[in-house]
């Protein structure tokens, strides 16, 4: 049993109902999901557009059994290669 096609207005108007339908909700759907951008708190991007995670860096830094020099080659072997930032993570500013 089909529903109604046309529905009455409160001012007495007669329009056609409108039905999205399955296109109609896939195409919704579809904008919804393309407008959804993956969250890229807490991430990096290395010179080589590899993703760097702050809690690997912070790993890293917060370790106390590794000294400055060992720190550094670290954060390079992540992927950071500014040494300006590198030194910053270092001395913990």
């Amino acid at each position: 049993m089909r529903g109604r096609r046309f529905c009455r207005l409160s001012d007495g108007r007669v329009r056609k109902r409108h039905r999205l339908g399955w296109p109609g909700l896939a195409a919704c759907a579809w904008l919804l999901a393309a407008g959804c951008v993956p969250s890229y708190e807490g991430l990096l991007e290395g010179a080589d557009g590899v993703i760097i995670r702050l809690a690997d860096i912070t790993r890293i830094t917060g370790d106390s059994d590794l000294t400055e020099d060992e720190q550094r080659e670290a954060l390079r072997a992540l992927g950071l290669t500014d040494e300006s930032l590198i030194d910053l993570l270092v001395r913990g500013l």
